[in-house]
C-alpha cells in the first residue's frame, strides 16, 4: 500500500511539474510496517488488463424499403371524394330550393300565361313549364 501511494505521490510531482506549476509541500506519506503473513504474495506493480470476450456479432435489422406512394390512386380518391361532396352539395341545395318554391302559386292572370306561351313556342320548348 505505501509502495501505491509513493508511486502515485511522485506521478502527481511529475504532473505539476510538467505544467508549469511549483509541487505543493505534502508531508510524505507514513511508513505502514506490515507483517509477512498478512501480506499479499508478490504481485507484479501494473496488473495486466482482463481481456473481455469479442462482442458478439448480430446482423443489422433487415431494413424495409421505403414505402412508394401511387400517387395515381391518390389522385383517383381525391377526385372520388370530390365528386362525393359536390354531389352531395347539389342534391342538398335542390332540396332546400324546392322546399322554397312549394309555397308559391302559379300566375294566374291570363295575358302573362298567353306571353309566357309564346316565348315557349318560340324556343321550341315541348314540357309545359309551370310559372310562379
Amino acid at each position: 500500500m505505501a509502495v501505491a501511494q509513493t508511486a502515485f505521490a511522485r506521478l502527481a510531482l511529475r504532473t505539476l511539474a510538467a505544467a508549469g506549476r511549483p509541487p505543493v509541500d505534502a508531508a510524505p506519506a507514513p511508513a505502514v510496517n506490515v507483517p509477512a503473513e498478512i501480506s499479499a504474495p508478490n504481485l507484479p506493480a501494473v496488473a495486466e488488463p482482463i481481456q473481455s470476450p469479442p462482442p458478439i456479432q448480430t446482423p443489422p435489422p433487415a431494413a424495409r424499403p421505403a414505402a412508394k406512394v401511387d400517387w395515381f390512386a391518390l389522385a383517383c380518391c381525391g377526385w372520388l371524394a370530390g365528386v362525393c361532396f359536390f354531389g352531395a352539395r347539389l342534391l342538398w341545395t335542390n332540396a332546400r330550393f324546392r322546399s322554397r318554391i312549394a309555397g308559391y302559386q302559379p300566375v294566374a292572370d291570363a295575358a302573362v300565361t298567353r306571353l309566357f306561351d309564346d316565348c315557349r313556342a318560340a324556343f321550341n320548348l315541348t314540357r309545359p313549364v309551370q310559372l310562379i
